[in-house]
């Protein structure tokens, strides 16, 4: 029996190595391919299964209201929201009017009429949120349940909300045929009064109450005003806002901002909205923060 010449086996096994290289090199260039078409079904259909284009707004609609330079001005944490369209106009039915007392905005849930419809993200499961913040409210008579209304604002995706479309701020709500007593109804008599109470300055970093009292003033009575709304924004020397808080009063009509002072030194504006069933106070405060 003839024996295998040393060389011959030698070229055997780098034969049957370069096929198992070839295989194990097959197997992660398929693997890359597979999650590389994983990330783009992602991309493209979201964790829902849904097909997600880019985001496009409806058109805007002139002559009932004016287009904001900067829609994304007196917003609570602005950076979450991305503009789409400065200015869209919709129309639908309300669903809902609620408070939102995390960033103190009013929110109308809206079933939006088919033509806007496509403009609408799975994340908004069928209804458009509306969003109007506390400086609009005053100038913004918020719409009743079942009421047909048109909306302005700014056309926007919330990212903290999964791409979720809004309108957002929302400074012009018509509504053709109001019902009597509706929430645009005139508000009751009397007016709010605030009272501010805050340091003048604090240190980088370090942390500060502000104090407010809200009374009601009704036919030259003086009382407490509870649940009332309030919402702060923090501006610094070139207008734009750093820091927000919303809060309620209590029974007492009293309520205490706490928060952290920025992390610059600076001349900063305190600004308090307040609101209550129609009536409305807004009042402000220097604050310098001072380097430590």
């Amino acid at each position: 029996m003839t024996g295998i010449k040393p060389h011959a086996a030698r070229q055997r096994a780098d034969h049957r190595g370069a096929h198992r290289l070839d295989r194990v090199q097959a197997a992660l260039t398929l693997a890359v391919l597979v999650m590389a078409g994983g990330a783009a079904l992602y991309a493209l259909f979201g964790s829902g299964g849904v097909f997600r284009s880019s985001p496009s707004a409806p058109r805007w609609r002139p002559g009932a209201a004016a287009c904001r330079a900067d829609p994304r001005t007196h917003i609570h944490d602005p950076g979450r929201l991305e503009v789409i369209a400065k200015c869209a106009t919709v129309s639908g039915i309300v669903q809902q009017v609620a408070y939102k007392p995390s960033d103190g905005d009013w929110e109308v849930l809206v079933a939006v009429d088919t033509p806007y419809r496509r403009f609408l993200t799975p994340a908004d499961h069928g209804l458009l949120p509306a969003r109007v913040i506390p400086p609009d409210l005053p100038h913004v008579a918020l719409p009743a349940l079942g009421q047909h209304a048109t909306f302005y604002g700014a056309w926007v995706i919330n990212k903290n909300l999964h791409g979720r479309a809004e309108l957002h701020p929302v400074w012009r709500i018509t509504v053709p045929h109001a019902f009597p007593g509706g929430p645009a109804a005139r508000p009751p008599p009397g007016r709010l009064a605030l009272t501010l109470t805050a340091p003048a300055s604090a240190a980088v970093g370090a942390p500060f109450t502000i104090h407010v009292r809200c009374q009601l003033i009704t036919a030259g009575k003086t009382r407490p005003a509870s649940q009332v709304h309030l919402f702060m924004e923090i501006i610094n020397s070139r207008g734009v806002g750093v820091r927000w808080k919303a809060a309620s009063t209590n029974s007492l009509g009293h309520a205490d901002l706490s928060l952290l002072a920025l992390d610059a030194p600076g001349r900063f504006t305190v600004h308090i909205y307040a609101s209550k069933s129609g009536r409305f106070h807004n009042t402000s405060h220097n604050l310098i923060v001072r380097r430590t």
